[in-house]
């Protein structure tokens, strides 16, 4: 067997790094990853979900130098594709819920009142993400957190898709709580 002494070398430290970050992070958000990425997985038969998410969190979301790689949550996204997002979101936080409104973006041609909504709440502390899912011509959504989000940074994910999930919005950063 044949070893060797030599050392890595920064690049490569660094490299390790961004994939431990990126695994750790498409490990919690998976159910959203699988539903988000289907579509674009289905035209290129050879994808899979998890490897379209390692590789866009890998490239573009864990920012800085090694040892310094922080995640940059604004530029995660969940979910590709041409469904339009809602309108002029909103996040308003009150004593253990949080309400998500909207404007109507039921008068565009390719708006469907049925097209489903999925608001994802992700910490990165606890490691954990719950959702709350709805259709377009629901004016607000509330979601309830859960005592052990309490007190911890959140941030907030937005994507419609249509009813049978088959196309999906661009995933829209709402925020931090």
């Amino acid at each position: 067997m044949l070893t060797t002494v030599k050392r890595e070398s920064i690049a490569q430290l660094e490299v390790r790094q961004r994939f431990k970050i990126a695994i750790k992070l498409v490990r919690s958000l998976m159910p959203f990853l699988k539903l988000g990425y289907r579509a674009k997985c289905k035209r290129q038969k050879k994808l899979k979900p998890h490897n379209i998410a390692v590789a866009q969190v890998f490239k573009e979301v864990i920012r800085g130098t090694y040892p310094d790689l922080v995640i940059d949550y604004s530029a995660l996204v969940l979910s590709e594709g041409s469904v339009h997002n809602l309108y002029n979101s909103k996040i308003l936080v009150t004593a253990g819920l949080i309400e998500l409104t909207h404007d109507s973006s039921l008068n565009h041609k390719w708006n469907y009142y049925d097209d489903k909504v999925i608001w994802v709440l992700y910490c990165p502390t606890l490691e954990e993400c719950i959702s709350v899912e709805g259709k377009r011509e629901d004016p607000s959504f509330t979601m309830t957190v859960p005592l052990r989000f309490e007190g911890l940074d959140c941030h907030h994910y937005l994507m419609v898709s249509r009813r049978d999930y088959s196309e999906f919005s661009k995933t829209r950063y709402l925020g931090k709580t």
